[in-house]
């Protein structure tokens, strides 16, 4: 991952709403959740939930899939692998640096 691809992510993330919506599509794991469930649990309206799950699926962080008149979202967790090796990759490589906890 380059620094414009994480920063984007990071960018995504760095919204209430949209964290919130990742952070549930986390936790519920790869069965994901249909985008009127996503709404419910978060009390969000649909326009306000599509601006935000369309921002996450561009940032490669979010999947959706339409199985007939529903449509499923899932959190894309090989992007999030990629965003968190990036994060971490240069973690302790300067000597001067004290070690990482």
């Amino acid at each position: 991952m380059e620094i414009p691809e994480a920063a984007n992510c990071l960018s995504q993330l760095g919204h209430e709403t949209r964290l919130s919506i990742y952070q549930l599509l986390i936790r519920v794991g790869t069965d994901g959740l249909s985008v009127g469930d996503i709404g419910s649990r978060l009390d969000l309206a649909a326009t306000t939930l599509n601006h935000h799950l369309t921002n996450l699926c561009r940032a490669g962080l979010v999947d959706k899939q339409r199985e007939g008149k529903m449509v499923w979202c899932t959190a894309n967790y090989s992007r999030m692998n990629e965003l968190l090796e990036f994060l971490k990759y240069d973690c302790c490589k300067d000597e001067n640096m004290a070690e990482c906890g």
